[in-house]
Protein backbone atom coordinates (compact mmCIF):
# COMPACT_ATOMS: atom_id res chain seq x y z
CA UNK A 1 0.00 0.00 0.00
CA UNK A 2 1.35 3.56 -0.79
CA UNK A 3 -0.08 6.79 1.23
CA UNK A 4 -0.21 9.74 -1.12
CA UNK A 5 0.39 12.92 1.10
CA UNK A 6 0.26 16.14 -0.58
CA UNK A 7 1.23 18.63 2.43
CA UNK A 8 -0.29 21.57 1.27
CA UNK A 9 -3.82 19.66 1.73
CA UNK A 10 -3.20 17.69 4.44
CA UNK A 11 -5.61 18.41 7.57
CA UNK A 12 -4.61 20.72 8.74
CA UNK A 13 -2.28 21.86 5.86
CA UNK A 14 1.37 20.82 6.96
CA UNK A 15 4.19 23.33 7.59
CA UNK A 16 7.46 22.70 5.76
CA UNK A 17 9.27 21.59 8.73
CA UNK A 18 6.04 19.67 9.82
CA UNK A 19 6.28 17.62 6.09
CA UNK A 20 10.53 17.45 6.77
CA UNK A 21 10.38 15.97 10.27
CA UNK A 22 7.51 13.39 8.47
CA UNK A 23 9.90 12.80 5.99
CA UNK A 24 12.40 11.87 8.64
CA UNK A 25 10.63 9.75 10.58
CA UNK A 26 9.20 7.46 7.41
CA UNK A 27 12.83 7.46 6.47
CA UNK A 28 14.23 6.26 10.25
CA UNK A 29 11.20 3.75 10.44
CA UNK A 30 12.25 1.96 6.73
CA UNK A 31 9.55 3.38 4.83
CA UNK A 32 10.70 5.41 1.21
CA UNK A 33 9.56 8.31 0.07
CA UNK A 34 9.04 10.29 -3.17
CA UNK A 35 8.58 13.57 -4.42
CA UNK A 36 6.86 13.17 -7.45
CA UNK A 37 7.13 16.74 -9.65
CA UNK A 38 6.93 18.23 -13.04
CA UNK A 39 8.63 21.15 -14.34
CA UNK A 40 7.99 23.30 -17.12
CA UNK A 41 10.60 24.15 -19.74
CA UNK A 42 11.81 27.02 -18.38
CA UNK A 43 13.75 24.81 -15.64
CA UNK A 44 16.23 23.01 -17.83
CA UNK A 45 19.03 22.25 -16.22
CA UNK A 46 22.40 20.75 -18.33
CA UNK A 47 19.49 20.12 -21.06
CA UNK A 48 17.34 18.17 -18.76
CA UNK A 49 13.94 18.77 -17.51
CA UNK A 50 13.43 15.46 -16.00
CA UNK A 51 15.03 13.04 -14.04
CA UNK A 52 16.03 11.61 -10.37
CA UNK A 53 17.50 13.47 -7.38
CA UNK A 54 18.17 10.69 -4.46
CA UNK A 55 21.45 9.90 -2.76
CA UNK A 56 24.37 7.73 -4.20
CA UNK A 57 22.98 4.64 -4.10
CA UNK A 58 19.48 4.54 -2.77
CA UNK A 59 17.47 1.93 -3.95
CA UNK A 60 14.72 3.85 -5.58
CA UNK A 61 16.62 6.60 -6.92
CA UNK A 62 18.45 3.70 -9.28
CA UNK A 63 15.47 2.14 -9.78
CA UNK A 64 13.50 5.21 -11.32
CA UNK A 65 16.73 6.62 -13.02
CA UNK A 66 16.16 3.59 -15.40
CA UNK A 67 13.60 5.41 -16.65
CA UNK A 68 13.61 9.03 -15.72
CA UNK A 69 17.79 9.59 -16.03
CA UNK A 70 19.62 11.35 -13.43
CA UNK A 71 18.64 15.70 -12.77
CA UNK A 72 21.86 17.18 -13.08
CA UNK A 73 21.85 18.33 -9.51
CA UNK A 74 23.21 17.22 -5.99
CA UNK A 75 20.88 15.46 -3.50
CA UNK A 76 22.83 17.31 -0.98
CA UNK A 77 20.94 20.62 -2.25
CA UNK A 78 17.75 19.64 -1.46
CA UNK A 79 15.96 19.11 1.71
CA UNK A 80 14.07 16.30 0.95
CA UNK A 81 16.71 14.14 -0.12
CA UNK A 82 18.92 14.78 3.10
CA UNK A 83 16.12 13.74 5.03
CA UNK A 84 16.07 10.14 3.53
CA UNK A 85 13.87 10.84 0.45
CA UNK A 86 14.02 11.14 -3.26
CA UNK A 87 12.78 13.66 -6.01
CA UNK A 88 11.39 12.23 -9.37
CA UNK A 89 11.27 15.39 -11.72
CA UNK A 90 8.54 12.71 -14.44
CA UNK A 91 7.78 15.11 -17.08
CA UNK A 92 7.97 18.26 -18.98
CA UNK A 93 4.93 19.99 -17.47
CA UNK A 94 5.06 22.35 -20.77
CA UNK A 95 4.61 19.75 -23.02
CA UNK A 96 2.13 17.69 -20.83
CA UNK A 97 -0.19 20.97 -21.50
CA UNK A 98 0.29 21.39 -25.01
CA UNK A 99 -1.28 17.73 -25.62
CA UNK A 100 -4.78 16.74 -26.17
CA UNK A 101 -7.32 15.89 -22.94
CA UNK A 102 -7.00 12.20 -23.88
CA UNK A 103 -3.58 12.10 -24.57
CA UNK A 104 -2.41 13.92 -21.18
CA UNK A 105 -4.73 11.70 -19.57
CA UNK A 106 -2.54 8.35 -21.39
CA UNK A 107 0.95 10.09 -20.52
CA UNK A 108 0.19 10.85 -17.00
CA UNK A 109 -1.30 7.11 -16.78
CA UNK A 110 2.29 6.03 -18.56
CA UNK A 111 4.26 8.46 -15.29
CA UNK A 112 2.30 6.35 -13.11
CA UNK A 113 3.10 3.00 -14.23
CA UNK A 114 6.84 3.69 -14.84
CA UNK A 115 7.05 4.90 -10.89
CA UNK A 116 4.62 1.98 -10.08
CA UNK A 117 7.53 -0.33 -11.33
CA UNK A 118 10.53 1.49 -9.97
CA UNK A 119 8.69 0.66 -6.06
CA UNK A 120 7.79 -2.83 -7.35
CA UNK A 121 11.58 -3.25 -8.06
CA UNK A 122 12.99 -2.09 -4.93
CA UNK A 123 10.46 -4.46 -2.78
CA UNK A 124 12.52 -7.52 -4.45
CA UNK A 125 15.77 -6.05 -3.32
CA UNK A 126 17.77 -6.95 -0.15
CA UNK A 127 16.31 -4.39 2.61
CA UNK A 128 18.64 -1.53 3.63
CA UNK A 129 20.50 -0.81 6.98
CA UNK A 130 18.16 -0.02 10.22
CA UNK A 131 17.19 3.65 10.36
CA UNK A 132 17.52 4.12 6.26
CA UNK A 133 14.73 3.35 3.33
CA UNK A 134 14.98 2.61 -0.09
CA UNK A 135 14.73 6.07 -0.61
CA UNK A 136 17.80 7.15 1.28
CA UNK A 137 19.01 7.49 4.57
CA UNK A 138 19.06 10.69 7.12
CA UNK A 139 21.74 12.82 6.24
CA UNK A 140 20.34 16.29 8.01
Amino acid sequence: GWTVLRPDLAQPPLEWSQYLAWIREQSRAGVAVLEVHGQGAGAVVEGRVTGVIAQDGAALGSALANTFGRFPMDWRDLAVPRCGGAVVESFDATALEELSPSSRSSAVDSIARDIAEAVADISQRPKPNDGCSASGCLRW
